[in-house]
């Protein structure tokens, strides 16, 4: 049994509940329950926060996944970036990098998958919940600080150390999206971007809280949007996807609920007891199990009469016509016109236009038009591997464009904000973005006949590990079937 301490704040029956940073264990969801269903002084208060020390249940943390930090008077403190908590019939993975609001780094990639690989194997486990530590964010998107440090990398060069990263990264992707007979629950509050979009967006049940902020801001940072997005993105209709990927601009719950990148709403003082009941669960356990175990704590489709929603700004609806009008043109150039033209129209939506023209300016000309060449091509894809393959392809030669490491720079590094972008690129440079990459540098996507039973944790790993090199290249040979030789893909 290990100890830790949670910090917590709100009322009963829809209040807010803060969860704090755990810094030796995973959440004990039913002691936060129980705390707060019994009227524990120590849980109840609108304004007071108090500690509680309580006993946790087991939790598994492999030996790759623990860092060793300095304690206090020199002790030496054992932490972990990813915590799994192993219930009879579910698991709840905890990202666990608050101080950076849970942005994913390779080793995170890694064991998140690994425990796909598990859950898949185990015949009694049919649920993973994920969820991010801390009361900041679900997960800001990929750490860009160390993609950052590797360097530039030409084409013409050795393959860029960059590439394992999303190499990991869209392979979880993958398996979050088609892996059989585990449902997988994302929780999104807080900052929710990038790559925390591609852990979520690619989940069966994907619930947000009051406090969501969704976006996908490559395009500011020198990338374009990725981990499928140029999949879930184009499900938008009237260029919605297209004006999210090249503005970058944040979504409220109601606005995700609205577009359906969510499928339930849940209010964040009632997240403690829809995980105990979750994790109550122990036998026949399915989708449609946990989908209604959900709804007994949520809303599955926006109802006007919730005040918190009614509250909150809808920005997509009242300005879907100018959307429309911008976001559907093929060029970078016809939709900033067409932006120019609604703002100084004085109109119903030039105060809209006047938001949406400096997020165009701002962002890098190149990443503009890539992605919006990316959401072109993607829009004929009928599965994600298709668009995860383009987009691997797509960073690979942004590793090798100053752009991303110039923006990060201006963003990150310096925070000075006065990035120095290269110049919009004409329609030949931007096709060279998707030229095909030597055969030994493409993506290589798992099959399910990897994953086989092992014996013991470290072959688990060793395969785990080994499963990139033994994935076919070529994406007509991609034939994801689950064990009885059906597709894997869910759609």
């Amino acid at each position: 049994f290990f100890v830790a301490s949670m910090q917590a704040r709100g009322l009963l029956a829809g209040s807010w509940a803060t969860w704090g940073r755990v810094p030796g264990a995973c959440v004990s969801v039913r002691g936060v329950a129980a705390g707060l269903r019994n009227g524990d002084s120590a849980w109840l208060g609108r304004e007071r926060r108090r500690s509680m020390v309580y006993r946790q249940y087991p939790f598994e943390v492999s030996p790759k996944e623990r860092t060793t930090n300095e304690g206090p008077r020199g002790t030496k403190q054992i932490t972990s970036n990813v915590f799994v908590t192993n219930n009879v019939g579910s698991k709840f993975i905890m990202l666990n990098r608050p101080e950076v609001n849970n942005a994913l780094n390779l080793e995170m990639l890694e064991d998140i998958t690994d425990v796909y690989f598990k859950a898949y194997h185990e015949q009694w486990t049919r649920c993973v919940v994920l969820f991010g530590a801390g009361d900041k964010a679900f997960c800001s998107g990929g750490d860009v600080r160390s993609l950052y440090e590797a360097g530039i990398h030409p084409m013409d060069g050795p393959p860029a150390p960059q590439m394992e990263f999303f190499q990991d990264e869209y392979v979880l992707n993958q398996v979050i999206k088609t892996v059989p007979d585990v449902t997988t629950v994302a929780l999104m509050h807080g900052y929710t971007m990038g790559g925390g979009c591609g852990l979520s967006q690619h989940a069966d049940l994907r619930l947000v809280t009051e406090d969501v902020e969704w976006a996908m801001p490559e395009c500011t940072l020198g990338l374009v949007p990725d981990v499928g997005s140029t999949f879930f993105l184009n499900e938008l209709p009237d260029g919605v996807g297209r004006y999210l990927a090249l503005t970058g601009t944040r979504l409220n719950a109601k606005e995700m609920m609205l577009c359906k990148l969510a499928t339930h709403y849940i209010a964040w003082g009632q997240v403690p007891w829809m995980l105990e009941r979750i994790e109550s669960i122990e036998e026949h356990i399915s989708e449609r199990t946990i989908a209604t175990t959900v709804g007994l704590y949520s809303e599955n489709a926006f109802h006007s009469e919730n005040p918190v929603l009614v509250a909150m700004e809808d920005r997509l609806t009242i300005h879907h016509e100018a959307i429309k009008q911008c976001f559907l043109h093929n060029t970078v150039a016809e939709i900033r016109a067409e932006v120019i033209a609604i703002k100084d129209g004085g109109g119903e939506h030039a105060e809209w236009a006047a938001r949406t023209l400096p997020q165009l300016n701002a962002a890098s000309p190149t990443s503009l038009a890539v992605a919006l060449e990316c959401l072109r091509r993607s829009e004929s894809f009928q599965s994600l591997d298709l668009c995860l393959n383009m987009e691997f392809g797509v960073m690979r030669h942004l590793m090798a464009h100053p752009d991303f490491f110039e923006g990060v720079r201006a963003h990150i590094i310096d925070k000075d904000k006065t990035p120095n972008w290269a110049p919009e690129p004409s329609a030949a440079q931007v096709a060279a973005f998707f030229e095909e990459l030597p055969e030994e540098q493409r993506l290589r996507l798992p099959y399910l006949e990897e994953w086989q039973p092992l014996d013991d944790d470290l072959q688990v790993k060793r395969v785990a590990a080994a499963k990139r090199k033994k994935a076919e290249d070529k994406i007509e040979a991609l034939k994801l079937g689950s064990r009885d030789g059906r597709r894997m893909s869910k759609r």
